[in-house]
């Protein structure tokens, strides 16, 4: 995260993208998990919070495989 963290602060958001991919994909789905929790929604943010933690968990492993190299962190 701190790669892509300096690579943001140096206007590189490829090269954050590309050193951080999940962060990028997580975000926008953690504000509107707050958003839906605020509003007391709470099976949909149940329901995101459980897909969110299953596609981190795919990701992390999948991105130490051979055919998912492609998501593995990469300087440009």
């Amino acid at each position: 995260m701190t790669r892509a963290a300096l690579a943001l602060l140096d206007g590189d958001v490829y090269q954050a993208f590309r050193w951080n991919m999940l962060a990028f994909i997580i975000a926008p789905l953690l504000a509107t998990y707050f958003v839906l929790e605020k509003k007391k929604m709470l099976k949909p943010s149940k329901v995101l919070m459980t897909s969110m933690l299953v596609m981190a968990v795919l990701f992390f492993i999948l991105r130490n495989t051979k055919t998912f190299g492609w998501m593995a962190p990469t300087a440009i």
